[in-house]
């Protein structure tokens, strides 16, 4: 009998808490607490280590595309992030940058009780010509 990879299970509570498992990282997730907190319902949020700007594609800043994307993403064991989604958007085109630039950053980890827990939270991408 075989046993079942524990980031199977932890991908499966991200689905139920909303979040797409295609967008799970299972080489980031660990032994320790898999429920995702919210980040209002935390000890101690996620604090940031690393936050790079997204990447402007060259072909949207030529055609003049701006605006703003809202992310929600889970930040792991170990502070990065392990899941992200588009939550709203000015543009679609807009979408996969600011995704791909989240799915970078760093940070503290959450805690709750002393312990690090995954944590759910939001972030504003905004796009400017500028």
């Amino acid at each position: 009998m075989h046993a079942t990879p524990r980031w199977i299970f932890v991908g499966l509570i991200l689905l139920l808490a909303g979040l797409p498992a295609s967008a799970v990282n299972p080489s980031s997730l660990q032994k320790g607490l898999t429920k995702v907190f919210n980040v209002t319902d935390v000890d101690d949020p996620p604090v940031p280590v690393k936050r790079s700007p997204p990447i402007y594609a060259p072909e949207l800043r030529a055609a003049r595309i701006k605006g703003s994307v809202t992310v929600e993403f889970v930040t792991g064991l170990k502070g990065e992030v392990v899941s992200a989604q588009v939550t709203s958007s000015d543009d679609s085109r807009l979408n996969n940058a600011a995704i791909e630039c989240v799915l970078t950053w760093k940070y503290k980890p959450a805690k709750y009780h002393g312990h690090e827990v995954f944590c759910r939270t939001t972030t504003l991408i905004e796009f400017h010509l500028d």
